[in-house]
């Protein structure tokens, strides 16, 4: 059995945040950044990071100075386009961002990040080649780098779709051309993206052919004619072209070129994984909404740092009581009946309130303390009265689908006065992230209990009604309690953001139509969608026997 190799993973800083860039939507923090790129580029490499578990790890980024390349065509990339302000002003942001994970970074003046990436790779194979580099890009530049100690990781749509490149997997797609002869092959076709000519009329069909049957650029000039070859035929338009371009190829070629000298401080050590300070990371990315990313973080330990912390902090944070018995329920509906507002979430075993069961209520109305009442008939019937107390206000996170639940449980829901996620999309409407977990995140810095800790993920997912109901009770109060915390924060931003008449005197009370109209339902005629469906299906035909 061969020993597992060590890892090497270097990443192409400018190509992976360009193309996270154009691939995700935008994604703006609470504070009016946009941050769509930096995420996009931390979930590729936190997905490398976990495929390839590398002992070692740095970024390469462009510098902004001109480079080598420019001296020798002032037309090189010429053609770009400059991007919007809001792509380069994360690329501070995401340098933060490898700073605090203690990810090194390489860069050079006068080079690009392509050069450094070469010579990363060729000094790591002269200190230890043993170790496989693998090159995380969205530039297929980096092909011909690949060799028997160098792969190269790279995306084929979005950034979620991904392969690997050895010598076979680039020999597969360029018809059977080496990495090195992918230069020469770019020297006569040239490369529009980088504004490279390469020979005019040579396309990447007939660059292949030439490659493929002389080899390299140097055994084509010395011994090409017109005629026809085994892999190509050289008519005499084509002889003319490779002639008259022979120096504008070489040029080309020479532009094509990664180098792999470029003088830069390295050793293999300084690359080396790191822990990181939890705090630093947990502080950055809260600040940047990455709550998602925090799991994604690479494991110290089993467990992240971030991860742990946060455990310590929920299971000492709170007192969560569970109401089951009737006597334990009558202290806390004498507690209740004292509140002229509280915070409460429903917890079923399905998201089809129709045909849900309803499991509990989960009640708060202090920072800290929450109660789980277990959904027996005769506690829901003494709940009746305060929810329909229109002088108690009510308040919670999703309240339609909560409302909801309650009514198809003969629970009808008055003084309905604060959604924490309405709120959310009125003052974060550059984000997706309105769910609980992310709004105490960002809000807060608090990471809550994922459902998928108690219910569990894929095929062997199960319901809330087969969980433990101490867990389940934790689980939701821990919900209402954050809920409630959330909401003096919120109150306080739709204030100045002048946005509390459009929250009070529209989006609430629209909470109320919505509910009535979901569980209303729309009639259908179902003979007359019969006779639709008859009649579009004849002029469909028809439709079809005429274009045929």
């Amino acid at each position: 059995m061969s020993k597992q190799r060590k890892k090497f993973v270097i990443v192409d800083g400018n190509a992976l945040l360009h193309r996270a860039w154009h691939a995700l939507p935008p994604m703006t923090t609470k504070d009016g950044r946009m941050v769509n790129a930096v995420y996009g580029f931390l979930t590729t490499l936190f997905k490398a990071l976990t495929e390839f578990k590398p002992e070692y790890l740095a970024v390469t980024f462009d510098r902004k100075e001109k480079t080598f390349r420019h001296e020798i065509s002032v037309e090189y990339k010429a053609q770009r386009e400059k991007q919007p302000d809001e792509f380069y002003e994360q690329l501070p942001i995401l340098k933060q961002v490898l700073e605090v994970l203690n990810i090194p970074i390489f860069e050079k003046a006068g080079f690009e990040a392509d050069d450094v990436i070469g010579t990363l790779c060729h000094q790591k194979s002269v200190d230890n080649d043993e170790i496989l580099s693998v090159i995380v890009t969205g530039d297929k530049d980096a092909f011909q780098l690949v060799d028997e100690n160098t792969h190269v990781y790279t995306l084929r749509k979005g950034m979620n779709d991904t392969v690997i490149y050895d010598v076979k997997g680039v020999m597969e797609k360029y018809e059977g051309l080496t990495p090195e002869q992918l230069i020469d092959y770019k020297g006569l076709r040239g490369d529009p993206s980088d504004n490279i000519a390469g020979v005019p009329g040579v396309g990447e069909k007939t660059a292949l052919g030439l490659i493929k049957e002389f080899g390299t650029m140097d055994e084509l000039y010395k011994k090409v004619k017109v005629g026809v070859y085994k892999n190509i035929k050289v008519t005499e338009r084509l002889y003319q072209l490779l002639v008259d371009n022979k120096e504008q190829a070489y040029q080309s070629r020479v532009l094509s070129t990664i180098v792999r000298d470029v003088p830069i401080d390295f050793s293999l050590e300084k690359c080396a994984l790191q822990s990181y300070n939890k705090e630093d990371v947990y502080t950055l990315f809260q600040e940047l909404e990455f709550k998602s990313l925090l799991n994604r973080l690479p494991a110290l330990g089993g467990k992240t740092e971030v991860e742990a912390e946060a455990h310590t902090e929920r299971q000492s944070n709170h007192n969560y009581t569970l109401i089951q018995s009737e006597v334990d329920f009558e202290k806390f509906f004498e507690k209740l009946q004292q509140q002229k507002s509280f915070v409460f979430d429903t917890e079923t075993d399905g998201l089809d309130v129709i045909t849900a069961k309803l499991l509990g209520i989960s009640f708060c109305w202090e920072e800290g303390v929450a109660y789980y009442v277990e959904a027996k008939g005769e506690f829901l019937e003494k709940l009746k009265s305060i929810f329909a107390d229109p002088t108690v206000k009510k308040a919670g996170q999703n309240m339609k689908f909560d409302i909801k639940a309650l009514k198809c449980n003969g629970l009808e829901v008055e003084g309905i006065w604060f959604d924490t996620m309405i709120a959310s999309y009125l003052l974060n409407p550059g984000t997706r992230a309105h769910n609980l977990d992310d709004m105490v995140f960002r809000e807060l810095g608090y990471q809550m209990t994922k459902i998928t800790d108690l219910i569990g993920k894929g095929k062997g997912q199960t319901t809330l009604a087969f969980v433990d109901k101490n867990k389940v009770s934790d689980y939701s109060c821990e919900d209402a309690d954050y809920t409630f915390r959330l909401i003096k924060p919120l109150q306080k931003e739709l204030k100045e953001n002048e946005l509390e008449k459009l929250f009070n005197e529209i989006e609430m009370p629209l909470i109320e139509v919505l509910v009535e109209m979901e569980l209303t339902g729309i009639k259908i005629d179902e003979e007359q969608l019969v006779v639709l469906s008859k009649e579009l299906s004849k002029q469909i035909n028809s439709q079809f026997a005429f274009a045929t």
